[in-house]
């Protein structure tokens, strides 16, 4: 017989009826009645993080999540006529400057 620590419509923790480390010793007195009342009966552990249905009184796996698309990338605008002009001022400054001071290799 296992207690089935059971918050918010989740399986937390199965806690077995019988323990060997406490030889003896019932439930009642290992634990305090509040998480006792927390706790479902079951012939079975159940994993933590199942699901109680309290209608059938049964725990399941919860349901796969449903796979991640990936949105599509957005195609990159093209650039406005102010961005076209900005480009090739900089540019040219650039140039100018190489020029000025004496670098004209690879230009």
């Amino acid at each position: 017989m296992y207690y089935i620590l059971v918050i918010d419509g989740k399986a937390h923790e199965s806690i077995p009826g019988y323990d060997s480390g406490f030889p003896g010793v019932p439930i009642e007195s290992r634990y305090s009645q509040d998480i006792l009342n927390k706790c479902v009966q079951s012939e079975t552990a159940v994993q933590s993080g199942w699901l109680y249905d309290a209608a059938s009184g049964t725990c399941s796996a919860p349901p796969e999540p449903e796979p991640v698309t990936e949105p599509e990338p957005e195609a990159e605008a093209e650039p406005t006529a102010q961005e076209d002009i900005y480009s090739m001022m900089v540019d040219h400054e650039y140039r100018l400057t190489l020029m000025e001071l004496g670098v004209t290799e690879g230009v």
